[in-house]
């Protein structure tokens, strides 16, 4: 299994929001929420894919939570494991 920080360097955000289903009006910018009606997109990625920040709930942070934010998942285990299947990481 690949370490926390190993998941942090492989991972692209914007990757991993497609593959979370987000959805990006007109292919650029921001990103809708998936937990409200988002007229104007607020989640934004920076830092070179490597962080996030939803501005309309002040959540962000990296690829482990990400998929915890949007697959509503408890824990940082199953988060990593669901970067693992997404990612088909062994």
């Amino acid at each position: 299994m690949a370490s926390i920080r190993e998941l942090k360097q492989r991972i692209d955000l914007h990757d991993l929001a497609e593959k979370l289903g987000l959805e990006r009006p007109g292919g650029t910018g921001n990103y809708k929420s998936p937990h409200h009606a988002d007229k104007n997109p607020s989640i934004s990625i920076f830092d070179a894919g490597k962080a996030w920040k939803d501005f309309s709930s002040e959540n962000g942070g990296d690829c482990i939570s990400l998929v915890r934010f949007v697959e509503e998942i408890d824990n940082v285990p199953d988060a990593m494991r669901r970067l693992h299947e997404l990612y088909s990481i062994p």
